[in-house]
């Protein structure tokens, strides 16, 4: 049916079996492209274990690392492989992920719109978890197995 709408040897038929006409380059590139992904899923592994959800921390390089990705990908559904911004991906890719393992570790709590590793060191709201009241930033989980604070001491009545 594509190759009926856009005739044969047209490039946008690969939009639809990009990864069928493309299964050489991903076959003979395939450890490159697992670097990057392995570091994801550690990535996505310890930010569950720590906030109980994946972070958002919404980084320029992350955002770099988009972008680029996209390019590659529609460059290489259209036109075909190009090395050296298939590599240059995967290093971005590979820097982008190691700042957000660090990023989770410089904070003790879930925080959103980190803008990079710089911004976070000036960030004040990397102050210690028992700083902060129950809530702030821990999933409902979290805060079930949290105890509450007691604000209000009680008073006894005397006899």
């Amino acid at each position: 049916m594509v190759l009926f709408l856009f005739g044969s040897g047209h490039r946008l038929d690969c939009v639809i079996c990009g990864p069928v006409v493309e299964f050489e380059f991903i076959q003979d590139n395939y450890q490159w492209i697992l670097i990057p992904f392995a570091l994801y899923c550690i990535q996505m592994i310890i930010a569950f274990s720590k906030y109980g959800k994946a972070t958002a921390f919404h980084t320029y390089l992350a955002k770099l690392s988009a972008v680029v990705q996209a390019v590659f990908i529609l460059w290489l559904l259209f036109f075909g492989p190009v090395y050296w911004l298939f590599y240059l991906m995967i290093v971005i890719g590979i820097i982008e992920t190691l700042e957000e393992i660090l990023l989770i570790f410089l904070y003790p709590h879930w925080v959103a719109g980190v803008k990079g590793y710089i911004w976070a060191i000036r960030d004040e709201r990397r102050k210690k978890a028992t700083d902060q009241p129950i809530g702030v930033g821990l999933t409902a989980k979290q805060m079930k197995r949290k105890k509450p604070i007691n604000l209000v001491e009680k008073v006894q009545p005397r006899p």
